[in-house]
C-alpha cells in the first residue's frame, strides 16, 4: 500500500520541490512530468490548482493515443530543473519590493532552425494588450483597437543589434515586429521564449487598474532542447 501511494503521489511533488509555487502553472508542469515518467494512453488524470485562494482550476484529462510523438519533441522538464538559474532569498526580496528591475531591449528575431514549429501564438491590439483566444472575449479589455496575431518561437536567433526601448509603457512594437529581449544579448545570438507580466505604474485607465497583462520576452538560451 506504501508503495503504491508513494508511486501516485510522489512524482506529482517533483515539480513544486523544484520550481517553488508557480500557481495555475504548475498543474501544466506537473501533468507534463507525468505524461513523461508514468504516463499510458487512455490514463485519467484529474488535477487540480493552488494558489492564492481566489480561484480553483479543476478538471480530468485522458490521455490520447500518439502522445509520446508530441513529448519526444521537447523540451523536458528534467532539462528546465538542470539548467534553471539559483536564486537567494536576498535576490527575490529585492525583486518582490521592487528595489531590483531586470532591464530590457527591444529586437528583431527569427526563427532558429532546430525550433521545429514549436513556440505559442498571441493575439494583440494595437498597443500591445493581449487579447484571449475565445470567441465573444476577443478583445482588448482596455478598448484599444487592432486584432495583430503572432507567433513566438520557442527559440529564436537575434537578427537585429538591440535597441533601446525608450518608454517601457508602450508594447505597440509587439505589431511591428519587434520583441523585448535581455539587455545581455547581441546580434546573432541564440534565444530562447520566456513571458513576463507587464505593468502600467501609470495607468490612468480606471477599468484597466488592476488587469494583468503578459508580454513575450526572449532571454540567452542556456540549451536547444
Amino acid at each position: 500500500m506504501i508503495v503504491n501511494i508513494k508511486g501516485r503521489v510522489l512524482p506529482q511533488l517533483r515539480i513544486p520541490s523544484y520550481f517553488g509555487n508557480m500557481y495555475n502553472a504548475s498543474i501544466w508542469a506537473q501533468i507534463i512530468y507525468i505524461l513523461e515518467n508514468c504516463g499510458h494512453v487512455n490514463n485519467t488524470i484529474f488535477f487540480g490548482s493552488y494558489g492564492s485562494g481566489a480561484i480553483c482550476l479543476s478538471g480530468l484529462l485522458k490521455i490520447q493515443p500518439k502522445f509520446r510523438e508530441v513529448l519526444k519533441k521537447g523540451p523536458y522538464i528534467n532539462d528546465f530543473i538542470d539548467y534553471k538559474e539559483h536564486m537567494s532569498v536576498k535576490q527575490y526580496e529585492l525583486i518582490k519590493t521592487g528595489n531590483f528591475k531586470l532591464k530590457f531591449l527591444l529586437g528583431r528575431i527569427i526563427e532558429h532552425e532546430e525550433n521545429n514549429e514549436r513556440g505559442l501564438t498571441f493575439h494583440f491590439c494595437d498597443e500591445g494588450c493581449l487579447i484571449p483566444h475565445f470567441n465573444k472575449l476577443n478583445y482588448c479589455p482596455k478598448g484599444h483597437s487592432g486584432y495583430h496575431k503572432r507567433f513566438f518561437p520557442l527559440f529564436a536567433v537575434l537578427n537585429s543589434n538591440p535597441m533601446i526601448n525608450k518608454n517601457e509603457n508602450d508594447l505597440s512594437y509587439l505589431h511591428k515586429g519587434l520583441v523585448r529581449i535581455s539587455d545581455n544579448v547581441k546580434k546573432g545570438n541564440i534565444l530562447e521564449l520566456g513571458i513576463r507580466r507587464v505593468e502600467n505604474k501609470n495607468e490612468q485607465n480606471f477599468n484597466a487598474i488592476g488587469l494583468l497583462n503578459w508580454t513575450p520576452v526572449y532571454v540567452p538560451a542556456q540549451k536547444l532542447y
